[in-house]
């Protein structure tokens, strides 16, 4: 059976994707690049905001107004959601929660000819991850789930009831299946989950130790971490860092939200924006080369003129390299939705705007003094590449081998990209 895919959302539906299409292979199943070929559509789904989950239901209603004889299934975090406002339009649901049993769900949904949705809960501490094999061509980057659920209780955020209670892939199974990845070829490894500075909490342990064991894996890789709180940087993981950088990318994404003291609070997040100053300054200092990147929510409620250029003062004394920026929205579920003091959307668009000239400075500035200095690539398909600080690089060289560490000497930013030449062995 002809299958299509698409995810929406986050590295961790992108790792959970990779997974799904690999046991759907392993079960007859052959995937189309072409939907109107495809005789089933999997639908990965995002509900981290209610915008995201309206592009979800938008796509699928869509794709069956085109195509109405397309069997669509649907999981992920849409599935579990009360914003799902139809199923009309979705033959099998297949809960958030057992994603990793979607293919015996399809399996049975399609034999049995029924009518009705079928959703199958397993328990919600199972973690659906893995190793998935693939070609010679795809082994560059593999996101590996590590870990999935939060325990935080963002007064933004709707994904701990979405995803549930942080819960963690074991330390010895984490490290045998890390291992695997190294020896089938995967140069890249990025250790993914909604909130992996969570690791091993429930274990007993924590994530520096599971990084301080895969260091120590034999092979030619490198590690890319998804995302770290502040509080989850410390001395010991900032030491980790500087001291294996052939080991481990000179990259921290650092979520910051809101750089003013007063609107943190009412984000219920539990740092102050010194808090991530501090943490940014030291470890660019003890870290070569480190870029910085950082979500940034404008508009938040009784977000104040006082309160957004706080956000822009500590972005900038911090010296974040990379913004992504998102519009507050309210969330059916979470306690921001009910809070007081809106602000206005045209306030909303002008504060972004802000934020992003400042983001297109910082960017300016760190490509100006990346240019002349040398970098470890790693190739990608189109003669391209990511430093290990994750800037991306346009390769003057040709008929270049994806999946190789090459040095590269960084020579111009020409139409908003980098250019860069190997310099030879």
């Amino acid at each position: 059976m002809l299958y299509y895919m698409k995810s929406f959302g986050c590295k961790v539906n992108i790792a959970e994707e990779e997974l799904i299409m690999s046991k759907l292979l392993s079960n007859g199943f052959t995937q189309t690049s072409n939907l109107e070929l495809a005789e089933i559509m999997i639908i990965n789904s995002c509900a981290v905001t209610e915008t995201a989950a309206k592009k979800v239901e938008d796509y699928i209603k869509k794709s069956k107004d085109k195509l109405p004889h397309l069997k669509i299934v649907m999981t992920g975090c849409l599935a579990n959601d009360k914003i799902l406002k139809s199923t009309d339009n979705i033959d099998l649901i297949v809960d958030n929660f057992s994603k990793e049993l979607i293919v015996e769900n399809i399996i049975t949904y399609l034999g049995c000819n029924s009518t009705e949705n079928i959703i199958k809960i397993l328990d919600d501490k199972s973690i659906f991850t893995g190793i998935v094999e693939s070609d010679e061509s795809k082994r560059t980057r593999n996101y590996f789930k590590i870990q999935d659920g939060c325990d935080a209780k963002c007064s933004y955020c709707i994904i701990p009831t979405l995803r549930g209670k942080s819960k963690s892939l074991d330390i010895d199974i984490s490290v045998e299946s890390f291992t695997n990845a190294v020896k089938s070829g995967y140069k890249e490894i990025v250790l993914v989950g909604i909130h992996i500075g969570l690791y091993g909490k429930e274990h007993g342990y924590n994530f520096t130790e599971l990084v301080k064991r895969l260091i120590k894996v034999k092979g030619d890789f490198r590690i890319r971490f998804s995302s770290l709180e502040v509080n989850e940087i410390d001395d010991e993981l900032i030491n980790i860092m500087r001291d294996n950088q052939d080991k481990i990318s000179a990259h921290l994404h650092i979520p910051l939200q809101s750089g003013s003291d007063n609107i943190l609070k009412l984000m219920n997040r539990f740092y102050l924006k010194d808090e991530y100053i501090n943490t940014a300054l030291k470890a660019k200092e003890k870290i070569s080369n480190l870029t910085i990147g950082s979500d940034i929510i404008v508009g938040f409620p009784s977000e104040t003129d006082d309160d957004f250029n706080d956000t822009v003062k500590t972005l900038s004394t911090a010296t974040t390299d990379f913004f992504h920026i998102f519009q507050y929205s309210d969330r059916i579920g979470t306690t921001a939705s009910n809070m007081d003091n809106k602000i206005d959307p045209t306030i909303k668009k002008i504060r972004m705007k802000i934020l992003q000239e400042l983001a297109s400075k910082r960017y300016q500035y760190l490509v100006n003094k990346s240019i002349g200095k040398t970098f470890r690539v790693l190739t990608e398909k189109g003669d391209k590449g990511h430093t290990d600080n994750y800037l991306n690089i346009h390769l003057n060289n040709t008929d270049i081998k994806p999946n190789k560490f090459h040095n590269v000497i960084i020579n111009e930013f020409k139409d908003n990209k980098l250019y860069g030449d190997i310099i030879p062995n």
